[in-house]
């Protein structure tokens, strides 16, 4: 009974600890995108490209920091033109 209890326990620790590896792994795409596509729009609006728009439509920081870029390069275009 002592090596079916821990082999269970293995098993399970196995288990649990892949799942939460896929956890982390997931959270970790779901922050990195969002950051990946503000610093690509950013870099573009650097190289002189205004009329770029970043393509995010969240509600949290981030997203509100691609609508301020996107009113930014808005505004620089105009001005531009």
């Amino acid at each position: 009974p002592i090596k079916d209890l821990r082999n269970s326990i293995l098993l399970y620790s196995t288990l649990l600890f892949g799942f939460g590896i896929g956890i982390a792994f997931f959270i970790s795409i779901s922050f990195s995108y969002p950051l990946q596509v503000l610093n690509q729009g950013a870099q573009k609006f650097g190289s002189g490209d205004f009329e770029h728009r970043i393509q995010l439509y969240g509600k949290d920081e981030i997203g509100q920091l691609a609508h301020a870029f996107n009113r930014m390069g808005e505004q620089i275009y105009d001005f531009t033109q």
